[in-house]
């Protein structure tokens, strides 16, 4: 019943859902936060909130890159490899000559 009168009173106000938790910051962290949200004329939530947001942006727009596959082989049946170790470093000597 609480729960049903809180979020009628936050639609009648408009009122932006939020949850209060608890964080953990290093001081010098916490100071500087407190410095921007006082040149900002906001509050550290807001600076928080906004961190977060950019991060999470950010984090999703690198999760888009197309992903590189790279070619995993094992040994054969008979436990020999693929490629002998020389015949590997013949490989990237030729990789790194066509940088």
């Amino acid at each position: 019943m609480n729960c049903q009168i809180l979020l009628a009173n936050r639609e009648k106000h408009h009122y932006a859902a939020r949850m209060r938790t608890t964080l953990m910051i290093h001081d010098e962290l916490y100071s500087e936060v407190k410095r921007v949200a006082a040149g900002r004329r906001t509050s550290v939530s807001q600076v928080v909130n906004d961190a977060l947001r950019r991060e999470l942006s950010e984090n999703a727009q690198r999760m888009k890159m197309p992903l590189v596959r790279i070619p995993v082989f094992g040994p054969s049946t008979d436990g020999s490899t693929d490629t002998s170790p020389a015949e590997f470093d013949a490989l990237l000597n030729e990789d790194a000559g066509m940088r």
